[in-house]
């Protein structure tokens, strides 16, 4: 039981975190609230988040390696 609410706060976590990056984050040509999840959005992240969380992880890993090799 514990592991199912560890997995569900990690999951509230990963959203709150998704709202907090697109509140603060400078927009050019469009408006953040475009961007934000409805609440069926919500819900899906919230049963998937480790999928999002795992190409979050892979695509900051690439952004790493590829400005390292320029230098």
């Amino acid at each position: 039981m514990t592991h199912i609410i560890t997995y569900i706060l990690l999951g509230v976590l990963w959203n709150l975190c998704y709202d907090i990056l697109i509140s603060n984050l400078p927009y050019v040509n469009q408006d953040p609230e475009d961007l934000r999840f409805t609440m069926l959005e919500r819900f899906t992240m919230l049963l998937t988040w480790p999928i999002a969380f795992t190409y979050f992880i892979i695509g900051l890993i690439k952004l790493y390696l590829s400005r390292n090799k320029d230098k």
